[in-house]
């Protein structure tokens, strides 16, 4: 693919574009959680890049994975925890879903584009790595909860 700086940004600004339709108390219920998985996912990408785990498009300017972690990750995971909304079971079956189609066709898009490929890690590894991070973004949003829940009480 010859514009991929242009297609990481696009996909950024196209996951953005939908924040509207999130709603304004669904942003400010879900936001948190959402940016401190975030952060644990670019923690996780240093990692992976360190160890060769993976490659995304990079240049002396642009790093790749910003676009992917500020946009469809932080946006995807308010969506997954609105339309979850409560139910475990529901919000795993959407992100493992989501995941799969990102693990195994996704990648293999991403790698003939030449934006991103895996390198030491196969896709069940990464397919088991994105899964983890959702388990860890509902554990999150339900310790949240339960602390704006006792907030509320007193």
């Amino acid at each position: 693919m010859k514009y991929k700086k242009g297609f990481l940004i696009g996909l950024c600004i196209c996951s953005w574009l939908t924040l509207p339709l999130l709603g304004k108390r669904a942003l400010l219920k879900f936001l948190p959680a959402s940016i401190l998985v975030s952060l644990l996912v670019k923690l996780e990408f240093i990692i992976a890049r360190k160890r060769k785990w993976f490659w995304f498009y990079q240049t002396k300017k642009f790093d790749g994975l910003n676009p992917i972690y500020c946009g469809p990750f932080l946006l995807g995971s308010m969506w997954f925890l609105k339309l979850g909304n409560g139910h475990f079971v529901r919000f795993m079956f959407m992100n493992a879903i989501m995941d799969a189609l990102y693990a195994f066709p996704g990648v293999v898009l991403f790698r003939n584009w030449r934006v991103a490929n895996l390198i030491r890690m196969k896709r069940p590894q990464f397919l088991a790595l994105l899964l983890s991070n959702a388990v860890l973004l509902y554990v999150f949003q339900s310790l949240l909860e339960k602390g704006f829940n006792k907030l509320r009480i007193r």
